[in-house]
């Protein structure tokens, strides 16, 4: 049975898979890095020289700190070097998100609802109502018989551009047989 709850857990599967995906796609890569010795001891001399610049900034010994940085942009150099002949982009070390702004969690810590969630839902949705996007009806399809029905047409599309509305809860569609109700609730 399909209801909020089921609807809920399968949207929090499906962030869950992005996420996971993405963070094992850069752990992998970490891992195959963490084979080559370069690699390890270019990771190991940089971090080893960023300490040695904190010390020297500390001790307010700012020639020894830029003398560090310099070595440091070698090795960064060299770093860059060993991921550009593995053909790795350095920003894939970290998980990759299909969204930035949450993370692919839906939601944004402090503001809510993240635009990607209704997305991600609707899919989900999809998914579980076993719907094809591409099968079902769309507003330009529809062949409006009268003023009437154009006018309604042009509501709903509005709806759906709107979605969700501040003010509007709930969509209720009424009318006789044949008057296109299923149709337009299947565009929406």
């Amino acid at each position: 049975m399909i209801n909020n709850d089921s609807i809920l857990n399968a949207v929090t599967k499906h962030y869950d898979n992005k996420r996971f995906n993405a963070q094992n796609k850069a752990y992998e890569l970490n891992a195959m890095l963490n084979e080559d010795q370069q690699w390890v001891n270019n990771r190991f001399a940089i971090k080893e020289l960023s300490l040695e610049i904190a010390k020297a900034e500390y001790m307010q010994d700012l020639d020894l700190a830029n003398s560090l940085k310099e070595k440091r942009e070698v090795l960064k150099a060299k770093r860059n070097q060993i991921l550009s002949q593995k053909g790795i982009d350095e920003r894939s070390l970290s998980p990759v998100y299909e969204c930035e702004k949450c993370q692919d969690t839906g939601f944004i810590h402090g503001a809510g609802v993240c635009d990607c969630f209704y997305k991600n839902l609707t899919v989900v949705c999809e998914n579980l109502l076993q719907l094809n996007s591409t099968t079902l009806p769309t507003f330009s399809e529809y062949e409006c018989s009268s003023k009437t029905a154009e006018k309604y047409k042009n509501l709903f599309i509005d709806f759906v551009n709107k979605f969700p509305p501040e003010t509007i809860k709930n969509l209720l569609i009424g009318g006789d047989t044949g008057t296109g109700k299923t149709f337009s609730a299947g565009c929406i």
